[in-house]
């Protein structure tokens, strides 16, 4: 690649040499693929040994059956409990769909401050497919080539650093920018599933299949089969008291997504129960995620996070009400939750650029102006391709009054405009002038001259006079 071959401008090499230096930090691009639900469920069977001893004296032989997606039938020694897994019920959050995202991982240099080999995904990114084009044949896009920079449209007069925006060193900062203003990034991947994303393998028989982990803080709900002998069967549902030991809302932006709930629970039971926390009750405007279910041995702690949603735009101070409920419905604590909501901050972005006290116009941090985008005034072509309309508007008047001007001149040297103006301005007493006619009419006096006639014919005569005649008396 030879200067000689670049853009047919100055200022298109300069974006050249700046577009052929590859960044020194390069991604690998993962597709991922629709999300699996996995887990396994434990079946544990107590078994008495001597079925005719009293209950009192009774001893048990544990059994334990695992069930899968991959296994859903399994049975006990003995034929004495055939469990089967029927199928999930539909959840009132779906689980993450990330089917419209690459996965991009930082890799190399292993010296970059980005690689982090151990942990591959702290600064990796959920970046959207619109966001990309593969081929590299178009401006602006993750994945742009050379080609498109330099066959792109009006390249001698776009402004710096055009058809290179909307990279991935843009999206990564435009998430540290979000972080810094206490609002929750859009791609990273400590945005998705709350933080608790992951990597994984799974071994096959083609090999290795890498996969994200996303865990699901919500109830699920799976169908079991189970079939045993009837006789002496008694359902046992373990009941314990509990209490919110924490119930705190963060702050947040109006409309912005980003509220929650942090929850901690503690069971005061003996016995290993299962109990359900919730927020509900919410001020007008103000909404709250599904409830959690949470499985807690004796004096046992769980933290929950749930999710706030807030429909208006003028924020206040607004109320929710925590609730935890034991297995068989009753409640058990109560709480009420203080939340503090922000008015929603408004950026017109690029589309407007209006000035605001302290801060510079969009338009100003984007593009340069009219006199860097075209350094000559007689540039026209320039001023209509950038919308320079002012500028334009001033450079063709200019052109008209000189035009006019050079006109008027022309008229006036054609009709004698500016000997009239000399003698109005140098002119004389009307006594000098008509001693001055006088004289002139003496020496311009009318002449006539008798050429030598021509050969054969008749002699002209011609009079000749060198300027107009004036009257004058002696």
């Amino acid at each position: 690649m030879t200067r000689a071959r670049l853009a047919p401008c100055r200022s298109a090499l300069v974006w050249e040499r700046r577009a052929r230096r590859w960044d020194e930090l390069w991604y690998q691009v993962y597709e991922v693929r629709p999300p699996q639900v996995f887990y396994d469920i434990t079946v544990s069977l107590a078994k008495p040994d001597d079925p005719t001893s009293s209950w009192r004296n009774v001893s048990y032989s544990d059994a334990r059956l695992t069930l899968s997606h991959q296994d859903p039938l399994a049975q006990a020694e003995g034929g004495d409990l055939v469990v089967q897994l029927v199928g999930d019920l539909a959840t009132a959050s779906a689980p993450h769909s990330l089917e419209s995202r690459y996965l991009v991982v930082p890799t190399e240099p292993a010296s970059h401050e980005r690689v982090d080999a151990d942990n591959p995904l702290t600064h990796a990114m959920l970046v959207d497919k619109a966001k990309f084009d593969l081929s590299g044949l178009t401006c602006d896009k993750i994945g742009v080539s050379y080609s498109a920079f330099k066959w792109q449209a009006n390249a001698c007069y776009g402004r710096l650093g055009s058809c290179l925006g909307s990279q991935l060193d843009d999206v990564y900062q435009d998430d540290q920018e979000r972080i810094a203003a206490g609002s929750p990034p859009t791609s990273l991947v400590s945005s998705f599933c709350e933080g608790a994303i992951e990597v994984g393998a799974q071994q096959a028989a083609a090999g290795t299949t890498l996969f994200l982990g996303c865990p699901l803080q919500q109830r699920h709900t799976t169908l079991l089969r189970l079939e045993v002998r009837a006789e002496d069967v008694m359902f046992v549902t373990n009941v314990a008291p509990g209490t919110i030991v924490r119930a705190n809302a963060s702050r947040f932006e109006a409309l912005s997504g980003g509220g929650e709930v942090h929850l901690v629970i503690l069971s005061t039971g003996s016995v290993v129960a299962d109990f359900t926390v919730g927020v509900a009750d919410c001020s007008p405007g103000l909404a709250a995620g599904p409830a959690v279910t949470a499985s807690l041995g004796p004096w046992e702690s769980s933290e929950h996070r749930i999710a706030l949603f807030f429909s208006q735009t003028v924020g206040g101070h607004f109320t929710c009400v925590a609730t935890l409920k034991n297995a068989v419905g009753g409640v058990e604590d109560h709480v009420v939750i203080q939340v503090n909501i922000t008015d929603q901050e408004i950026d017109y972005g690029a589309q407007v650029p209006t000035d605001r006290d302290g801060q510079a116009s969009s338009d100003d941090r984007l593009y340069a102006s009219c006199q860097d985008l075209c350094p000559s005034v007689l540039d026209l072509m320039c001023a209509v391709v950038h919308g320079c309309w002012g500028r334009l508007g001033a450079t063709l008047a200019s052109l008209a009054l000189l035009l006019g001007a050079l006109y008027c001149c022309w008229l006036g040297v054609r009709r004698g405009a500016f000997c009239r103006m000399a003698e109005c301005c140098c002119g004389e007493s009307s006594a000098q002038r008509g001693r001055s006619a006088t004289v002139d009419a003496r020496q311009l006096a009318v002449f006539s001259v008798a050429p030598v006639a021509p050969r054969g014919g008749a002699a002209v005569k011609v009079a000749a006079r060198c300027s107009p005649p004036r009257a004058g008396r002696e």
